[in-house]
């Protein structure tokens, strides 16, 4: 009797070399049992330098990042809109010196080449722009809080 589980039934002595494969349940059943292979043969390691690959690791150098404008970036301390505390805004990041892949794209200030601890200047300087971004925060529409319909609601 054919498995009601089949796709097709087979017939009974005819075409004999078209059905000489097991089913497919069988097919599956054998490939779920064969033993899991660590990686798929043929890939190279991703930790792996694509220049040399069979040299070994990543170099890691710091670069300065490549503006979009043009202009150089200095690295600085800077007010940002998100924070209330003076930050190290850093344009370096750190690639590989062998084939130039991005490793990280940001570092941080103990790792700048150019970080310098803040002066009295600076900060003074910081602390009037955060005071500014402060006032144009609060200016701002308060955010609405709550239940939010377009329509009024019916009197029942």
């Amino acid at each position: 009797m054919p498995d009601p589980f089949e796709r097709h039934s087979r017939p009974n002595g005819c075409c004999e070399g078209i059905y000489s494969q097991p089913p497919r349940s069988q097919l599956r059943a054998a490939a779920v049992a064969e033993p899991e292979r660590k990686r798929p043969a043929g890939k190279k390691d991703p930790a792996l330098c694509k220049a040399a690959h069979w040299k070994g690791l990543h170099r890691p150098v710091l670069r300065r990042q490549q503006p979009l404008a043009g202009r150089d970036l200095p690295c600085t301390w800077q007010a940002a809109w998100t924070s209330d505390e003076p930050s190290w805004s850093c344009w370096h990041d750190e690639v590989c010196a062998g084939c130039g892949k991005v490793l990280r794209v940001r570092i941080g200030q103990e790792e700048c080449p150019d970080f310098c601890p803040i002066t009295a200047a600076e900060l003074a300087a910081i602390e009037a722009e955060l005071q500014r971004h402060r006032q144009i925060r609060a200016a701002r529409r308060p955010v609405i809080d709550g239940p939010q319909g377009y329509r009024r609601k019916r009197a029942s």
